[in-house]
């Protein structure tokens, strides 16, 4: 964090093993600034569910919210995690402002 400016950079490994649902992560340590809504990358090898062939794009809503969900880049509609036995890894890096 260097101001107001806070900067999140990821990666995780995991087996959601059959779990389905919508693709969020919680729990960012400052809420972001409510005047917006602030987009990053996010890289995965299968840890969402995507239909398309289309890229992932990482958000935190404004509304001094601390969640981050996905959305297809070309769709812009929230994907789910991918509900498969393997592990799998994701990667996010993601700039916000706070209030």
């Amino acid at each position: 964090k260097v101001g107001k400016m806070v900067t999140i950079t990821f990666s995780t490994s995991q087996n959601y093993s059959g779990y389905a649902g919508a693709a969020t992560i919680t729990g960012l340590p400052y809420a972001a600034n409510s005047n917006a809504d602030f987009y990053g990358t996010a890289h995965h090898d299968g840890s969402l569910s995507t239909a398309l062939n289309d890229g992932i794009v990482a958000r935190i809503r404004g509304a001094a919210n601390t969640t981050i969900d996905f959305l297809g880049q070309e769709t812009n509609v929230q994907v789910a995690w991918s509900g498969t036995n393997a592990t799998k890894v994701l990667n996010v890096t993601i700039t916000y402002f706070t209030a």
